[in-house]
């Protein structure tokens, strides 16, 4: 129990066996209820602490790593009362995954490796964990969506031996899509021509698209002719 909450509930107790109890004061069946209970969600710290990143770690790519890896130090998954709630491990997970675009591919890669692999200590907390992934890095419309920031959840939720089979369809599915042409990828389609990668670089014209496979070499030749003016 909170060391302030179990302070807070000795005082309350030698107040009423000393007669001195207002009206506001809790009755002895609420404290005994409180004393049986956790602290309630809504006391919860919002944020969980920052770790001290050592002073040897100068370049933003080295602290950022640090603070992926050990981001959740601090965090019991047997606490349910906190690994459960979801607006807390919302915030959280919001807080970690601000640090991304900060940190290489590895380090990002580790440190969620880490995190999956702690939270197996509670299913639950697990599949809220991979939920809140999938809303901010997958879904269209988020501000921090990014395909190569998900795939690590991906590839860690499509293996773990917390899910059955059945559980472990929707990641491998979505893994296999986000796979698919990364930037740095070959545009395999075009054969015989020359060849094409998707290089993350400024473009004319913001959009996706998506590069059926012609049927002919007039189709061929129409396709890496739009690749060039794009």
């Amino acid at each position: 129990m909170n060391d302030r909450l179990s302070i807070f509930l000795l005082c309350l107790l030698l107040a009423a066996t000393s007669g001195i109890r207002s009206a506001q004061q809790p009755s002895l069946s609420q404290l005994r209820a409180a004393s049986a209970t956790s602290i309630a969600p809504d006391t919860l710290s919002p944020d969980l602490p920052l770790p001290a990143i050592p002073a040897t770690l100068r370049t933003p790519h080295e602290r950022a790593s640090y603070l992926l890896a050990h981001f959740w130090d601090s965090m019991s998954f047997a606490d349910t009362l906190r690994s459960r709630n979801p607006g807390f491990m919302e915030q959280n997970l919001v807080n970690y995954l601000s640090l991304f675009p900060h940190a290489p591919a590895e380090a990002r890669t580790r440190a969620v490796h880490l995190l999956m692999q702690r939270a197996e200590a509670d299913k639950p907390a697990y599949l809220l964990l991979a939920e809140l992934a999938e809303k901010y890095l997958y879904t269209i419309d988020s501000p921090m969506q990014s395909e190569e920031h998900f795939i690590p959840f991906l590839e860690e939720t499509a293996r773990t031996p917390l899910l059955d089979e059945t559980e472990k369809s929707p990641p491998r599915f979505l893994r296999a899509a986000a796979l698919k042409n990364r930037p740095g990828a070959v545009l395999a389609q075009l054969r015989g021509l020359r060849f094409g990668t998707l290089l993350p670089r400024p473009a004319r014209h913001p959009f996706s698209f998506l590069l059926p496979r012609p049927p002919c070499r007039r189709g061929y030749l129409q396709i890496a002719g739009f690749l060039e003016d794009f």
